[in-house]
């Protein structure tokens, strides 16, 4: 979702889990520790296709 000034606004998951090379990797986790950074604002976490693996994390920063 995006409001009028043009940010984006997640609103909820259909799965927060990503399979990786048959591990099933919770985003949620990897989100809390790259908060951990003094300057991580925010992040977000999903999986994308990877045809060796299956999925991929890959974190959205700002």
């Amino acid at each position: 979702m995006t409001d009028e000034e043009g940010y984006f606004y997640i609103l909820g998951r259909t799965d927060d889990v990503i399979n990786v090379a048959g591990h099933r990797i919770g985003t949620q986790e990897i989100e809390e520790a790259i908060s951990t950074h003094p300057e991580m604002a925010e992040c977000a976490v999903v999986g994308i296709h990877d045809e060796l693996k299956g999925e991929l994390p890959i974190a959205f920063v700002c």
